[in-house]
This record gives structure tokens, C-alpha cells and sequence, in this order.
């Protein structure tokens, strides 16, 4: 079973890294983000963890410097 994970776990990695040298950066930002909402939720819904308010507040900042560079290169054009 160890193999099988490993050898899934592997095939998956380099799925994602062909799948994210692909599309331009911008395209992928937003799945980005929603990767960090799904691990809070996994996180709350299987193993019953509560995010503590640094978590919230680092994703905020996440989202913010995110929104600033789009303004920033939007300006640019």
C-alpha cells in the first residue's frame, strides 16, 4: 500500500507541475487561493482543527499583495 501511495503521490506531482507550466501566472492565481480555503476546510471537517486568527490574517495578506500586483500590472498596460 506505501508503494502504491508513493507511486500515486509522485504521478499526481508531476500532473500538477505540467499542469502549471502551461497557463500564464495569472490564470492560476486564483486556484492558488482556493487551495488555501479547501486546506482550512479538510483541515476543520477531518481532523477538527480551528484556524487561529494568524491564519486568517496571513491570508489576508496573501490575498492583498495578490490584488496589489493585478492593480500594478493592470496600471502598467
Amino acid at each position: 500500500m506505501m508503494l502504491g501511495l508513493g507511486l500515486l503521490g509522485g504521478v499526481a506531482q508531476f500532473a500538477l507541475i505540467e499542469g502549471f507550466r502551461q497557463p500564464p501566472a495569472g490564470a492560476l492565481a486564483p486556484f492558488q487561493y482556493t487551495a488555501h480555503i479547501w486546506a482550512i476546510r479538510l483541515g476543520y471537517l477531518i481532523r477538527g482543527d480551528v484556524p487561529e486568527d494568524v491564519v486568517f490574517i496571513g491570508a489576508a495578506m496573501i490575498v492583498s499583495a495578490g490584488l496589489a500586483i493585478l492593480v500594478a500590472e493592470r496600471r502598467q498596460q
